[in-house]
C-alpha cells in the first residue's frame, strides 16, 4: 500500500514538473534570418531564355545567397517587423530583393489591420484588414530557435506556396512579414517559388515598447498603384514584374 502511494506521488510530481516546463509567451522580440538564393530565383524567372550579358556580369559581383537579418517585436495587441541588418547596401542580382531601412510591417492584432511599407523605385504604403490565409496542417514538426514548431501550408498570389512553422508556446497568432492566423507564433517560413527561407535564430523574452510608425501625415497608397506603375517600366519583362508583385504580397 505504501509503495503504491509513493508511486502515485512520484507520478504527480513528474506531471507537475512537466507542466511547469511548458512555456506560454505572449510578448518579446524574435530575430530572423532571411536567405534568398538569388541565382536560383533569377534562373527560375528566366526559364528557357538565355541569360543576357548584364546578368552574367552582375553575377560575378553579388553573393549567390543573399542574407539579411530582421526582427519582430510583439505583444498580444500589436507587432512590428523590420530589417535590423546594418549592411543593406550589399549588391543584389534582382532589385526587388533589396530591403530598405524604411520598410516595415506593422500589425494591430486587436483592431485586425495591418500597414505594409514596401520600397521599389519609390515607397508604397498599404493599410488593409488582416488577410485571411487558408492554412493546411501537415502534422510534421521541427525545432526552430529552441521551440518545437508545427508545419502548415498556404498559398499567396493564387499559386505561390508558403510553408510555415509555428509554435503554440508563443501564444500570439502572428509572424514575420504579413503572415498570421495560426494557433501560435510563426518562427519559420519557406517559399520554394522565391528560393527564400526566413527562420528565427533567437527569441528574447520581455515587454517591448511598440510605437506606431504611422504618422498623421502618412499617405496611403492605392492598392492598384504598384501594378499601374509597373506597366510604365518597359524594360522589365513579365516575370520581373510578377516578382515585384510577389515580394510586396509576401
Amino acid at each position: 500500500m505504501k509503495q503504491k502511494f509513493l508511486i502515485g506521488l512520484l507520478g504527480i510530481f513528474c506531471w507537475i514538473s512537466s507542466y511547469a516546463q511548458v512555456r506560454f509567451i505572449d510578448r518579446g522580440k524574435i530575430f530572423f534570418e532571411r536567405r534568398v538564393n538569388q541565382f536560383a530565383l533569377e534562373e527560375s524567372l528566366r526559364g528557357e531564355e538565355k541569360m543576357n550579358t548584364f546578368f552574367e556580369e552582375v553575377r560575378k559581383l553579388v553573393p549567390k545567397v543573399l542574407v539579411n537579418q530582421f526582427e519582430l517585436s510583439f505583444t498580444p495587441q500589436q507587432s512590428i517587423y523590420r530589417i535590423s541588418d546594418d549592411d543593406t547596401e550589399r549588391k543584389v542580382l534582382l532589385q526587388q530583393l533589396k530591403p530598405d531601412n524604411s520598410d516595415y510591417t506593422y500589425t494591430q492584432l486587436a483592431e485586425r489591420n495591418q500597414v505594409k511599407v514596401y520600397t521599389f523605385m519609390e515607397q508604397y504604403v498599404w493599410k488593409e484588414n488582416l488577410r485571411t490565409y487558408r492554412w493546411k496542417y501537415t502534422g510534421e514538426t521541427r525545432e526552430i530557435a529552441g521551440f518545437e514548431c508545427k508545419k502548415a501550408l498556404t498559398t499567396i498570389c493564387d499559386s505561390v506556396v508558403v510553408v510555415a512553422f509555428y509554435t503554440d508556446e508563443i501564444t500570439v497568432a502572428g509572424g514575420p512579414e504579413r503572415f498570421h492566423g495560426l494557433p501560435g507564433m510563426i518562427l519559420g517560413i519557406a517559399v520554394p517559388r522565391l528560393s527564400l527561407t526566413l527562420f528565427a535564430t533567437k527569441v528574447e523574452l520581455g515587454d517591448p515598447v511598440i510605437k506606431s510608425p504611422v504618422k498623421a501625415s502618412t499617405k496611403f497608397t492605392d492598392p492598384a498603384k504598384l501594378l499601374k506603375d509597373l506597366e510604365k517600366f518597359s524594360y522589365m519583362n513579365a516575370r520581373s514584374k510578377q516578382l515585384t508583385l510577389w515580394m510586396q504580397a509576401f
